[in-house]
């Protein structure tokens, strides 16, 4: 069968099973997305995020993020969003557009939970991410375990 045999309900669920595959794999070319947000001057702000987990029932895509990233704000006062996913093995690409949410830090539990100790140690950055830095030596993973997970968010 082409692609051109597929209807639209199965290129919908082609998608959502790639968008699944891509949360489990690391290697996969839809896992780190990019993620663009409308910033505080009105202009389009772009950055690579990890797809985390997807929910095909409910339409969602989740990214993890430190709630002191710009990105967190932005949603927060413009929720309008999009994702870009590109695979360049077969030059195929899927924007996705939206209203994204930022989960409260109780909400967020769960998938903290389902973290490596490598990833919970992402979180522990010092200063915040997108600060700019005078020397190289300014950045360090030196906070608090308990401040490590309040700095966590999920952005559905």
């Amino acid at each position: 069968m082409s692609n051109a045999d597929l209807s639209l309900d199965d290129v919908l669920a082609d998608i959502w099973r790639t968008l699944g595959r891509a949360t489990a794999d690391a290697r996969h070319p839809w896992r780190y997305p990019v993620f663009s947000t409308v910033g505080d001057k009105g202009w389009p702000m772009s950055r690579h995020v990890g797809l985390r987990a997807v929910e095909e029932a409910s339409r969602l895509l989740a990214i993890h993020t430190d709630v002191r990233a710009a990105k967190v704000q932005e949603v927060i006062d413009a929720p309008k969003c999009s994702i870009l996913f590109y695979n360049p093995r077969n030059i195929e690409q899927l924007r996705v557009e939206g209203l994204a949410s930022v989960k409260a830090a109780a909400a967020t539990a769960e998938a903290w939970s389902r973290l490596s100790e490598h990833q919970h140690h992402n979180y522990s950055v010092d200063p915040a991410p997108g600060s700019v830095l005078d020397a190289w030596d300014q950045y360090a993973h030196d906070a608090a375990p308990d401040e490590v997970a309040s700095r966590f968010r999920v952005i559905d």
